[in-house]
């Protein structure tokens, strides 16, 4: 591919995720340093997912809160996440969502990164829609 792509070679992994209604507020972030992230949606059900942008790579560095922004997905598309992207689980919209996640098979063993933001940051964010 040369100069025009980057084809990561890492073992990949789906996953079924269904995220279930509750309050629009969370304390927790995660991100991964080492791959993307992908969710697509099923069903086409409305969700909004919360991201931060991914800065500082070092392990330890915490999200620029000034940065953290909430998208509403329509369910019609779905969305892949830069390595390092501050996330948190989509929130549905009504009483469920369900996606398909796509991520390096070694996520959870060799590179997920969580904050908790309340004892941090003395944070806790919450979406208004």
């Amino acid at each position: 591919w040369g100069d025009i792509a980057t084809i990561s070679r890492d073992t990949m992994r789906l996953g079924y995720l269904r995220t279930k209604k509750r309050a629009l507020a969370f304390s927790w972030f995660e991100r991964h340093l080492k791959g993307t992230q992908s969710f697509m949606p099923l069903g086409g059900a409305d969700s909004v997912i919360c991201v931060g942008k991914a800065g500082d790579a070092s392990l330890g560095t915490l999200p620029d809160l000034a940065t953290v922004k909430a998208f509403r997905l329509d369910g019609s598309m779905g969305v892949n996440l830069h390595p390092g992207t501050w996330h948190w689980t989509p929130f549905p919209v009504g009483d469920a969502a369900d996606f398909i996640i796509l991520v390096r098979e070694a996520v959870v063993d060799d590179d997920l990164h969580f904050i908790d933001l309340e004892a941090r940051m003395n944070t806790r964010i919450e979406i208004t829609l």
